[in-house]
């Protein structure tokens, strides 16, 4: 007989189609006789549709352009790309256990929750509630204070604060005013990929983001106006946390 934690970490990894025909078996007969463990399914299941809807299942990656100039910024191109494509291969090669999938499924409820929070922050910009928001996070001596330095030809940086629960603000005010067909657009670095984290305008001001993850730097590029979902545009502005 299957544990009662061993089950609950079964049915979220049956959730995302993470399990062996064996392990498939065993939810499927244990769900037919425990209408508990159908309704905790069904919320599983409502959780991931609500995700399909609000959060990107693709995560970004950056042109060659933009890692290029990323990895020189960090160590140099030819000491960070064998060791990027060696953290692929091995991801390339791993399949979801139960433990992991229980992470995932945990990652994404938190993506949802957060992506609900900037939303609200989105909304009250210009608000005393947003400006209180901003100082209470300067204020948190763990969030993380970055500024962003001109990567190529454009002078301009541009400043973010992040906090632990993974909401932050961006502090692109100083950018050059682009054309209204272009924009500038962030992206976190959060292990070997770059992810969007939000396109800021062609004259931005201050914005929340959200982003998951362990972030390891920040870029501004300019890109099309609206963004995009993978870069090849010109980086702006890049900051990188162990450089």
């Amino acid at each position: 007989m299957i544990a009662n934690d061993d089950m609950h970490d079964l049915l979220a990894a049956y959730a995302v189609d993470a399990v062996s025909p064996e392990e498939r078996s065993i939810v499927e007969v244990a769900l037919a006789g425990d209408p508990q463990l159908r309704k905790e399914l069904d919320e599983h299941r409502t959780v991931l549709a609500l995700l399909a809807e609000a959060v990107d299942p693709h995560p970004s990656t950056p042109s060659p352009l933009v890692w290029d100039q990323i990895s020189a910024e960090i160590a140099g191109v030819d000491e960070v790309s064998p060791k990027l494509a060696s953290v692929r291969d091995i991801q390339a090669q791993k399949r979801f256990s139960r433990w992991t999938a229980t992470l995932a499924f945990a990652a994404m409820a938190l993506a949802l929750l957060l992506g609900v929070s900037v939303f609200q922050l989105q909304q009250e910009r210009g608000t005393p509630a947003f400006e209180t928001a901003i100082q209470e996070l300067l204020d948190d001596p763990s969030a993380i204070v970055a500024t962003l330095e001109a990567a190529g030809t454009v002078n301009a940086d541009a400043r973010i604060v992040l906090g632990s629960d993974g909401v932050g603000y961006v502090y692109a005010d100083s950018l050059p005013v682009l054309d209204a067909s272009r924009t500038y657009q962030l992206w976190a670095i959060v292990d070997d990929r770059v992810i969007s984290a939000g396109v800021l305008g062609a004259d931005p001001d201050n914005s929340p983001f959200q982003v998951v993850g362990d972030v390891a730097g920040f870029a501004i590029t300019e890109e099309v106006a609206g963004g995009v979902p993978v870069s090849e545009g010109e980086t702006i502005a890049v900051w990188l946390r162990n450089a």
